[in-house]
């Protein structure tokens, strides 16, 4: 998995080879058939898919930043959705990102800077992850705000809600 959010991000064709790589693995680390349904099997032993594991890293490093996690370099890199007009829209409400325009398609369209703000965006608008929020009640009993999650509360909840799709 290291390096996978750089390197995953570039070929669908190469994230399927792993996949079906990982599918095999564990099966073998199971003891399971060899045409047995995997997905029970990633759901037993807590083992996140080389995609979902992709997209988590994108999210945790969307946190990072807003956390002032990361290095300098990367101060600017993302600017949320209610910062960019005065006007509050439903993704300015939700904590969305702003989604600047790209010229190109490996450098923009196909970037791990856009990649980053469709996984956020995606995880902060599904509905499941918002049910499982409104579960975590602070001490006004008011849901959390998924900026202010701490990195390793918001790894289990998107870790947890990839195992209850398997």
């Amino acid at each position: 998995m290291y390096g996978s959010q750089v390197w995953g991000q570039s070929l669908q064709t190469v994230i399927d080879k792993i996949s079906v790589l990982q599918r095999k693995a564990v099966r073998i680390m199971s003891f399971s058939q060899f045409t047995e349904h995997s997905n029970p099997l990633f759901k037993e032993l807590k083992i996140l898919k080389v995609q979902d594991n992709i997209f988590l890293q994108n999210c945790l490093f969307v946190h990072d930043f807003f956390h002032n996690n990361l290095p300098k370099s990367f101060n600017n890199i993302f600017t949320k959705a209610s910062d960019t007009h005065s006007s509050l829209t439903r993704h300015a409400n939700n904590g969305n990102i702003a989604l600047p325009s790209f010229n190109s398609t490996n450098y923009g369209l196909k970037s791990i800077h856009k990649l980053c703000i469709d996984a956020w965006n995606k995880m902060i608008s599904e509905q499941k992850l918002i049910d499982i929020n409104k579960k975590i009640l602070d001490k006004n009993h008011k849901a959390i705000d998924l900026h202010k999650v701490s990195r390793i509360k918001l790894k289990q909840l998107i870790s947890n809600y990839f195992f209850d799709s398997y």
